[in-house]
């Protein structure tokens, strides 16, 4: 919404706000994101973080040399840029392993995962596809990335903490 509402003007964003107030509710996950809209049905429900019992947790310097993502592959999370940086990281650290997480059944998916194959990254990136266990996941990874040029309410840091798993991110 924040970036729809820079990018459509005028007469698009009317017929956006109208729509919009049509709905019987519009929930959204912050206060923040309650802001971006006008209408006057806009609830805000934040997610939890619900912690089961993740087995023992190892110190960061006795987990794998792993960084990784759980992302909905979408432009928004700018994953070029993972890979980007993963490129330069990788050469100096090629004992390191990125894994990423998520549903690879979108075009920008298929992208991503080409950009890996045109830059020989292939070994050291890994797709792991959707998985039920991201808290295990993220208990077993030495740090966690994030590139996303906007999170609503970012429920990766909070899992990430929740683990014990450093994050590192963008402001966003």
């Amino acid at each position: 919404k924040f970036y729809s509402d820079k990018k459509n003007k005028g007469f698009k964003l009317k017929i956006l706000n109208y729509i919009e107030s049509k709905y019987h509710k519009l929930v959204v996950l912050s206060k923040e994101e309650f802001t971006f809209y006008k209408s006057k049905n806009v609830v805000v429900i934040p997610n939890p973080v619900i912690i089961k019992s993740v087995k023992e947790l190892k110190p960061i310097e006795h987990r794998a040399l792993v960084a990784t993502t759980v992302v909905r592959f979408a432009p928004v999370k700018r994953l070029e840029l993972l890979i980007e940086v993963w490129n330069v990281f990788s050469k100096l650290n090629s004992n390191w392993k990125l894994l990423i997480y998520g549903s690879l059944d979108n075009l920008y998916a298929t992208k991503i995962q080409q950009l890996v194959k045109n830059n020989n990254l292939e070994q050291s990136i890994l797709f792991k596809g959707e998985t039920n266990t991201v808290l295990e996941e993220l208990s077993k990874a030495r740090v966690v990335l994030l590139t996303s040029a906007q999170e609503c309410f970012p429920m990766l840091i909070l899992e990430a903490n929740s683990v014990g798993t450093p994050v590192i991110s963008f402001d966003c």
